[in-house]
């Protein structure tokens, strides 16, 4: 059996601009993961390529990313069908949260495939292959701290954040990506996109002065339509957060926080609202 782990991402920066030719909208944004994770296995099996997903109601079929990372990497390496593996989903990482769980799945895929098949797990056959499943899925090839242009998936790696807890709270709904780019272009009719001008930090240790102009432009169109999202990003940066704001899309909000112990004290702060799920966990490189 081969195993992994899909580690999560937040969004530590996020700027929509001007909608490209190919339908697109262009990004400014920062990767950064976190130890959150979900955790993949593929197993031998008689029969058809089979996933098997647990912890949540993630689809278990062409629908989901693992299956279409496996075809896609099938047919990259000009290989048969992926069939005869069972593969097993745990799933930790919230769906419709902003957070890129299906993105790391499917990373996470390529990697095990390579694996299996002892083809070299290259970053340019990773990253090209997963351009393919998704703009997010790239940067899972990467890790750490990355800036991302383009769809988002123009990569570039930064000086790496320093370890920091990372307090997560999601609401009991989620925000479909899609629909909340249609709230961006409906914002913007009739006026150019706001130009939002990124300075990554030189080194390490200025990155808590950078945090301070980071934005997330999904944020207000968001909040504007569900007021929860204003509430906990207000809540965890009154708990003491360096940087408290919505992930990707949403609907997940996250806290930056000096100390574990900070961290879960802002997540109590949620745990008698129905339907609000909390994690704390932590940067990583």
């Amino acid at each position: 059996m081969w195993t992994a782990e899909a580690r999560a991402k937040i969004n530590l920066h996020l700027a929509v601009h001007e909608r490209r030719s190919d339908g697109y909208h262009a990004l400014t944004t920062v990767f950064q993961t976190i130890a959150l994770d979900d955790r993949l296995s593929i197993a031998p099996h008689d029969g058809p390529l089979t996933l098997r997903c647990s912890g949540s109601d993630a689809p278990e079929d062409e629908t989901n990313l693992v299956v279409r990372a496996a075809r896609a990497l099938a047919s990259e390496l000009g290989r048969a069908e992926p069939d005869g593996l069972l593969v097993t989903l745990e799933k930790r990482v919230p769906t419709q949260a902003g957070l890129g769980g299906g993105s790391a799945d499917a990373m996470a895929m390529l990697r095990l495939l390579c694996d299996v098949w002892r083809v070299p797990a290259e970053p340019a056959l990773l990253t090209r292959v997963g351009a393919r499943l998704g703009a997010d899925v790239p940067f899972f090839a990467l890790g750490g701290t990355v800036l991302g242009r383009g769809r988002g998936d123009e990569l570039t790696p930064l000086p790496p954040l320093p370890p920091l807890a990372c307090a997560i709270v999601r609401p009991p709904f989620g925000i479909p990506t899609a629909e909340a780019y249609r709230w961006v272009s409906a914002s913007r009719v009739g006026g150019p996109a706001p130009l939002h001008v990124f300075e990554p930090p030189a080194r390490a240790e200025a990155w808590l002065e950078t945090l301070r102009r980071c934005r997330n432009d999904f944020e207000p169109l968001v909040a504007a339509r569900h007021p929860e999202i204003a509430e906990a990003t207000t809540a965890l940066g009154a708990a003491g957060a360096v940087l408290a704001m919505l992930s990707g899309s949403g609907s997940a909000v996250f806290g930056l926080f000096r100390d574990a112990a900070a961290a879960d004290s802002a997540t109590a702060r949620f745990a008698d609202r129905a339907g609000w799920r909390t994690w704390v966990t932590a940067t990583c490189p």
